[in-house]
């Protein structure tokens, strides 16, 4: 196994842990018979099938299209190529997050990541299958993989991925730093930079008129900066009061993993916010 596998296998099981320990890890408040099924299945699916094949892919067509290209940042200084890989993996990310949000056709491939009332570690990788399938930052990583990133990319997919796992836990890590007047101008820079539990929980939350919900926003996975940047941001340091889908019944677990394949029931379609 890889080290960076490793590495992020442990920091999950740490939040697992954590979870365990004081928020009920197995026994979510609202949870449905249907969602540990749903997040095992998609998981699997991502990190052993799709995830694999999307980056090989992009390191292949890269490698047709551009043989001549190959290594080409391999001797960039550090901060060049960990800038190249927020732009064209981070700001790509959030751009996709973005549209599947406005664009109702391809809001049925993340609808199963809004669909769990509640958050946890669990519920990192449950969207169906196609959404990152067409997910271009994962093709980009994998031309970027070709292009020479390497140890660079290493480290960057272990502080992104440690950030996403830290802003769904239900740990709320950043509540008790909140709390420390002398913190208040290093998270004030924590929470515009990176996303945080408060900052995520918003776009996780049910009730649009809930001040603490922004599901129309706070797209951020790594970077919560272009949130910042682009418009779309709401920070309040606190934390919505419900999550899940706005006016939508709850969706059949055969149409959250298996959509287009399987479709869903006219109600899921109508009256939703999202």
């Amino acid at each position: 196994m890889r080290p960076e596998t490793l590495f992020l296998l442990g920091v999950w099981l740490v939040f697992v842990i954590l979870e365990i320990y004081q928020k009920k890890f197995f026994n979510k408040p609202r949870e449905k018979s249907s969602d540990g099924i749903v997040e095992i299945v998609t998981g699997v699916m991502l990190l052993f099938f799709i995830q694999p094949f999307v980056v090989a892919s992009g390191y292949f067509l890269t490698s047709q299209v551009a043989p001549d290209a190959q290594d080409l940042i391999l001797n960039w200084p550090f901060l060049a190529v960990f800038g190249l890989l927020l732009l064209l993996d981070d700001l790509t990310q959030y751009w996709w997050h973005r549209t599947v949000h406005n664009v109702p056709m391809l809001y049925h491939l993340h609808r199963p990541h809004h669909e769990a009332e509640y958050l946890s570690v669990r519920i990192v990788y449950r969207n169906n299958p196609f959404y990152y399938l067409f997910m271009p930052s994962l093709w980009f990583s994998g031309m970027l993989l070709f292009l020479g990133s390497g140890w660079v990319y290493v480290v960057y997919i272990c502080m992104k991925m440690t950030v996403i796992y830290g802003a769904h836990s239900d740990i709320r890590w950043d509540k008790p730093l909140y709390k420390i007047k002398w913190l208040s101008p290093l998270m004030w820079f924590v929470e515009r930079t990176i996303s945080t539990p408060a900052t995520h929980f918003a776009h996780h939350g049910k009730y649009k008129s809930d001040p603490n919900t922004n599901y129309k926003g706070n797209y951020g996975n790594f970077l919560f900066l272009w949130d910042v940047i682009f418009g779309t941001a709401i920070i309040t340091r606190d934390y919505p009061k419900e999550f899940g889908v706005e006016n939508l019944k709850s969706a059949p677990m055969f149409y959250q993993i298996f959509w287009p394949f399987v479709q869903p029931p006219k109600e899921l379609i109508q009256n939703s916010n999202e």
